[in-house]
């Protein structure tokens, strides 16, 4: 397999993970956040990278060494079982992640 394919079936896989994850938020809390106050548009915001199911966190750690050598700040999110683990407690991994972007002024 062609290493452009291999890329594009591990963003597809990411893609996946992060929309089942979004649905088990979604689920779990069942009610929208508090109203936070309007960020700053002039500069990039943090970048969560999460791993699909059965997914590899080392090539999102090259790919978090790539986006933080452009600037950014790239946050590699563990999940249990690398992703095969509770998808609950996937869910509030991912859930603590943003809120410490959120915090942090994404």
């Amino acid at each position: 397999m062609s290493p452009a394919r291999r890329r594009l079936l591990q963003v597809l896989a990411l893609l996946a993970g992060l929309a089942v994850v979004a649905g088990v938020l979604v689920a779990v809390h069942g009610r929208a956040s508090a109203p936070r106050s309007a960020v700053a548009q002039d500069r990039l915001g943090p970048v969560l990278l999460v791993p699909g199911y059965g997914g590899n966190t080392a090539g999102l750690r090259v790919l978090a060494a790539r986006l933080e050598a452009e600037g950014r700040d790239a946050v590699v999110v563990e999940l249990p079982g690398d992703g095969t683990g509770d998808l609950e407690d996937s869910a509030l991994r991912l859930r603590a992640a943003a809120d410490r972007a959120l915090a942090g002024g994404a």
